[in-house]
């Protein structure tokens, strides 16, 4: 991996960091993903059930 590569990889990596800082469990991006798998409605629903009792 060159220097350039990695300086590259570095920037997106922050930039990925930064955009996932503005998510929120209430954002329609994320939680249309996670609602896609069965595991994580499933521990979603979990986290939800937990704090209401």
């Amino acid at each position: 991996m060159t220097q350039g590569t990695a300086g590259r990889l570095e920037e997106r990596h922050d930039r990925y960091i930064e955009l996932i800082k503005q998510f929120t469990i209430m954002n329609d991006i994320f939680m249309r993903n996670v609602l896609k798998e069965k595991a994580c409605t499933e521990f979603i629903l979990q986290v939800f059930w937990m704090r209401i009792f």
